[in-house]
């Protein structure tokens, strides 16, 4: 036998692909003399699988040169009567039909080669393929090489790898090979991808789907559960995702077994499962924009045995979701969402806030429409509220993506203002207009620190007639938890004439919990509206509208439900209904109150402090009443106070300054809490949301301080007390001002940097210059010095201070500590040098005249120097010693401010000039070392020259970032003026900032200051934590003996029963050296470590145990085998931590068994445990 290459030129060939898999039809005859001796007929079809460009320069796959966004589901092809053999043909041909009638472009073949009719149905009905190699051996995880096969194993791979790409050569629909999966039988790689590529040189190669990328061949593949991600884009090869998904639903009858089925996420309903896959897309389709990502293969087909995460049941016999809505869903990925585009006089915000009362109660909705998203709490986690409405017999959205099956009525207007959200829709003969109110009003901290936001429902006919009009809002569990997971308790209360449904999480483990990307999971949700006809509440499954509305339009109450005692956060709501009977153009309005009562908010120096509004022992029955008896009238107020402040700030600072004041305004309330005293004083302690969760920072409430200076002294005050007390207590020892006051919610102590310990990474200048700066802003709303009086030993050590280092700053840190340490800094030594001039200026107030002309003349004196060595022609230096350099002194703003007149006008002058030569389409940069910038600081920075025209051409970039920016969060003031895209930083205070040029207008000042109800004085002294009695000593004292492994034990590990005899042993801490705080006299550097000891309690029962606990990074704690207390994340020093009731209860008289799991990602890692009791 002879072998014979023959080509076949095709002009104007029609290429295949799943649009239109045109196949040709080939015969090839052989003849012999004329004669035909043979013939075989086949088909081919024609088309090219690369890697190209987009128009954006993004590395996109491309199918016929053009890019192709490619998705669908993990397809295992497992059937559960033949298990690996399809029952028939028909059965092979079904699996592609339906995945393309559900709207894929794609199948990954998963570990399995298909009969040849399976790769033909797939060339016929237009299915792309991305093909496996089925490969066993060994399994790798991430960061382990690959294997090392046996010779006889390398051949038989080899040859078996060989014959799959030449078998199936031949099909128009395989487009990428995938040798292996999630590091099953990974060896030799980068080598398997050349020998495929020499083979078959058409198609795309991904070297490894999952974990184990090794950096060559066409795509960069990642594996996400749930998920989505994408990975970072490269030049040279495109990014996809390989799995994601997996959300299971078990449908009886149509298992492999009746129960122990799987899936990455489980749901009850086919229309939970609906509602979770769409949302899933949503989050999938952004990122196949800008971030690049190229493919996406959803886990999975079917079910498969135990895995019940299939689009489909083991038996094909039921699409497990609503089919149009996951279709829909399927077909949007195909084309990226449209960037964001400003409109004239708008300003749309990246994310709009409906729920803004402090950082665990506070919801935000992530889209331009109400309908697009679920809304979420400030860190992105899902915190949905739902709402809906019935107009005749036709079901809407108005709040929420989901249920997903519903359309969504249209949306016509919003608009945001300082204490109101107001969104209106119109549709089939109605209008609706949405308002959520939180009646943030400044002048009285009372009402300010209420934790309640209404919500009015205010329809009306549109068209003329009457419409049958019924309304529906839900509020998910998940408000009550830091997880969804967390169990629930709920109830139902009457307070007077209102209805209040009432949850909260079951364990209640008040304060246990600090750190940044943490949620509530102690207090409780109220959903609370009058009583009265038409009104119906109900605590119901998530998911139960329908039920719910089916009882209010029929009149009764909804229910009953079944429900578990104790259910997941996530799977039930607080559900309201209202009858609007026949609404005609005269309207009907409805409101109800969401409320958060959360018993104790903040922990001050171990004291924890209930919130100002329960200051005068006021429980939620209190609250929800007086809420409700003041909503007229908050209304009112809220509309006048809006209206008043919007018109001064347009004829302060213009139409965009408003419009971003008004966005900023809550979300700064909203990041901070106000707790009461022992004197019933006010204190508020603000967080550093999506930064590091530090409590009280310097750096962070001097730039939110605008906003709460505009609106009195109280206010002010709130914030400067708790830190001036902690500074002046012989705990802080430095001379200069501290940094902050510990992690959220826990101000008991400084935490960045050295905190209490050291020098090392502290912001001397930077905290010192704040102080003075805002003590004397005080002054000058009260005329008089005697606040800071309280604190003038502290205030002047610090002028001392700035005095001796504040002009030429040495190598430290600033406020923007994220551009690193800085030596000779421009900027802040503008700040030490106002600093000074406020320190003149309170010993000033206070009658010292000789000191007052002694620190102005230092001042003044700095300043001259400050313009001669600063200087760099048409601008000011970053550094004296950095020619050619350039940065934003928005610190200068104080000179105006404060009166100090320090530095002459001209400084200002030059630098707005330049400013305007350098800033970027969405802004101006912090300075000239990176293109990021800090949107606080250019609203002070545009100030300098009190020139309105320099003031809009600063801001206005900023409305456009604000407008344009692809990232939906509250928002940030850590951005790139190139891109607009956020660098870090969510919801912060900070942004109270863009409140200063509200400051240079003394008369608006003092209109609004002038108006402070709360009228703050007499606090009480700091806090003096309570005694503790060691009970286990940590390794700070004492070598207690452990039992450890770092090999993970059987899962009864943590039972007092368990023989850990052949465990290693060892003392206390365990882990590396140079983590802070630590005390480390076992090495430990693995992932895990496990401990075990016992102690022995006395026959007296403690009065309040508590672990004494240093942790880095995850942990959990058990006694006697119960879960007694877990954190995640990692701290830098020991604290107290709360037992769980559970775990308190199991501690017992005489011999108990303390187990400890810690877990380590990265970085520094240790763990130690004490018992301490509180007495």
């Amino acid at each position: 036998a002879t072998a014979a290459k023959l080509k076949l030129s095709i002009p104007n060939c029609k290429l295949w692909s799943p649009d239109s898999p045109f196949l040709y039809d080939l015969v090839i005859t052989i003849k012999e003399n004329g004669n035909e001796i043979d013939q075989i007929r086949s088909y081919f079809g024609m088309r090219k699988i690369s890697l190209g460009k987009d128009d954006k320069g993004i590395l996109r796959l491309c199918l016929n040169n053009k890019p192709l966004f490619q998705f669908g589901p993990l397809d295992q092809g497992f059937w559960p009567d033949g298990i690996y053999t399809a029952p028939t043909d028909e059965a092979l041909r079904y699996d592609i039909e339906m995945t393309r009638q559900l709207g894929f472009n794609m199948a990954r073949k998963h570990v399995k080669i298909e009969p040849q009719r399976w790769y033909y149905w797939a060339d016929k009905l237009g299915l792309l393929v991305w093909q496996d190699m089925p490969s066993g051996d060994k399994f790798i995880g991430g960061n382990d090489p690959d294997i090392q096969r046996s010779p006889e194993s390398a051949a038989q791979f080899e040859r078996e790898l060989i014959a799959m790409v030449e078998g199936r050569f031949n099909h128009p629909c395989i487009v990428m090979w995938v040798p292996y999966n999630e590091g099953w039988g990974q060896w030799d790689t980068c080598r398997i991808v050349d020998l495929i590529k020499s083979h078959d040189p058409t198609r795309l190669v991904n070297n490894a789907s999952g974990w184990t990328d090794r950096k060559c061949g066409d795509v960069n593949d990642v594996h996400s559960y749930p998920g989505p991600a994408v990975p970072k884009r490269e030049e040279h090869r495109a990014v996809v995702l390989g799995e994601f998904g997996g959300l299971g639903l078990p449908i009886k009858g149509h298992t492999w077994q009746d129960e122990r089925n799987w899936g990455y996420r489980s749901y009850k309903t086919s229309r939970e499962l609906t509602d979770a896959y769409v949302a899933l897309i949503r989050k999938l389709r952004p990122m196949t924009g800008d971030p690049g990502l190229s493919a996406a293969v959803y886990t999975q087909t079917t079910d498969c045995e135990i895995e019940v995460n299939g689009l489909m049941t083991y038996d094909r016999a039921i699409v497990k979701m609503d089919q149009a809505a996951i279709t829909e869903a399927n077909k949007s990925v195909y084309t990226p969402p449209a960037p964001r585009k400003a409109e004239a006089g708008k300003l749309v915000p990246p994310a709009t806030p409906l729920v803004a009362c402090d950082p665990y109660f506070s919801i935000w909705f992530p889209a331009d429409r109400l309908t697009d998203e679920d809304t979420v709490h400030w860190t992105g986690r899902p915190h949905r509220l739902t709402g809906l409405i019935q107009i005749d017999d036709k079901f809407y959205r108005i709040m929420g993506a989901s249920p997903a099956i519903i359309p969504p009525l249209t949306q016509k207007n919003l608009t945001v203002l300082p204490t109101r959200t107001l969104y209106t829709f119109e549709g089939n003969g109605v209008t609706v207009e949405l308002t959520f109110m939180t009646a943030a009003l400044p002048e009285d901290i009372d009402l300010l620190s209420r934790p309640v936001t209404y919500v009015t429902a205010d329809v009306r006919a549109s068209d003329g007639k009457e419409h049958k009009v019924l309304l529906y809002f839900d509020a998910s569990a998940e408000l009550t938890v830091n997880e969804p997971r967390q169990q629930v308790v709920y109830a139902t209360e009457t307070i007077g004439d209102l209805h209040a449904l009432k949850i909260g999480s079951k364990d209640q483990p008040v304060l246990a919990k600090k750190g940044d990307d943490i949620r509530i999971d102690w207090g409780y949700l109220y959903m609370c509206s009058q009583t009265g006809p038409g009104t119906f509440h109900a605590i119901a499954p998530h998911g139960a509208w329908n039920d719910v509305l089916s009882c209010a339009a029929a009149g009764r109450s909804p229910g009953p439900f079944e429900i578990p005692t104790t259910p997941a956060a996530e799977e039930i709501v607080a559900s309201l209904a209202f009858d609007l009977g026949q609404v005609s153009s005269q309207g009907v309005v409805r409101w109800f109150m969401l409320a958060y009562d959360d018993l104790y908010s903040i922990q001050y120096m171990k004291k924890n402090l209930r919130p100002y509004w329960r200051r005068n022992g006021w429980e939620a029955a209190d609250l929800l009443r007086a809420a409700a008896k003041d909503y007229q009238t908050l209304s009112k107020r809220c509309a006048a106070f809006d209206d008043e402040l919007m018109a001064d700030l347009i004829r302060v600072g213009g139409a965009n300054h408003a419009k971003l004041c008004a966005l900023a305004y809550r979300q700064c309330f909203a990041a901070g809490k106000f707790v009461a005293d022992d004197n019933g004083q006010p204190l508020q302690f603000c967080k550093e949301n999506h930064s590091n969760g530090c409590i009280g920072t310097s750096d962070v409430f001097y730039p939110m301080s605008p906003q709460f200076l505009l609106f009195g002294p109280s206010l002010a005050k709130s914030f400067l007390v708790p830190f001036m007390n902690y500074a002046a207590s012989p705990r802080w020892k430095f001379p200069f001002a501290p940094h902050d006051l510990g992690t959220y919610p826990h101000a008991n102590g400084q935490v960045y940097g050295g905190g209490e310990r050291t020098e090392q990474n502290q912001m001397p200048v930077e905290e010192s210059g704040n102080l003075l700066i805002l003590m004397a802003a005080v002054a000058q709303i009260e005329g008089n010095a005697s606040f800071a009086s309280l604190y003038w030993p502290q205030l002047e050590q610090w002028a001392s201070y700035l005095k001796d280092k504040g002009f030429d700053p040495e190598n430290q840190l600033c406020t923007d500590d994220f551009a690193g340490h800085l030596a000779h800094n421009v900027n802040l030594s503008a700040k030490a040098i106002c600093g000074l001039g406020a320190f003149a200026k309170l010993c000033e107030l206070r009658g010292e005249t000789a000191r007052a002309k002694e620190f102005s003349a230092i001042a003044k004196d700095f300043a001259q120097r400050w313009v001669r060595e600063a200087d760099d022609g048409d601008h000011f230096r970053l550094a004296f010693d950095k020619p050619g350099t350039w940065s934003q002194k928005y610190n200068l703003i104080w000179d105006r401010i404060l009166g100090l007149n320090l530095f002459p006008s001209e400084v200002a002058q030059k630098e707005m000039a330049y400013y305007k030569k350098v800033q970027n389409r969405y802004g101006l940069p912090l300075d000239n070392r990176e293109s990021y910038t800090k949107l606080d600081w250019i609203t002070w920075t545009a100030t300098l020259t009190q020139n309105r025209a320099d003031f809009e051409a600063l801001i206005d970039p900023v409305i456009l970032f604000l407008n344009e920016t692809p990232d939906r969060s509250p928002m940030t003031d850590w951005y790139q003026t190139k891109t607009a895209r956020k660098v870090g930083f969510t919801a912060r205070p900070v942004v109270g900032g863009v409140f200063a040029q509200m400051l240079y207008d003394k008369a608006i000042w003092q209109k609004y200051a002038g108006r402070d109800k709360t009228r703050a004085s007499g606090w009480a002294p700091m806090p003096t934590p309570p005694l503790t009695k060691t009970i286990l000593p940590t390794s700070e004292v004492e070598a207690a003996t452990w039992h450890y492994t770092t090999s993970r034990p059987p899962q009864d590990w943590m039972k007092p029963e368990f023989d850990d005899s052949a465990w290693s042993k060892g003392p206390a801490g365990f882990g590396t050296e140079g983590t802070p705080g630590a005390h480390v006299r076992t090495r430990w550097n693995t992932q895990n470590i496990w401990l075990r000891r016992e102690i022995t309690l006395p026959e007296t029962p403690l009065r309040s145990p508590m672990f004494r606990l240093h942790h880095d990074e995850d942990v959990e704690v058990y006694v006697n085998g119960v879960l007694a207390a877990a954190a995640s994340g990692y701290t830098t020093d020991y604290e107290e931590i709360p037992l769980t009731p559970a775990g308190k209860a199991a501690l017992r008289p005489g011999r108990n068994v303390i187990a400890v799991h810690c877990r380590q990602t990265g970085g520094g890692q240790y763990i130690d445990l004490g018992l301490v009791d509180v007495q």
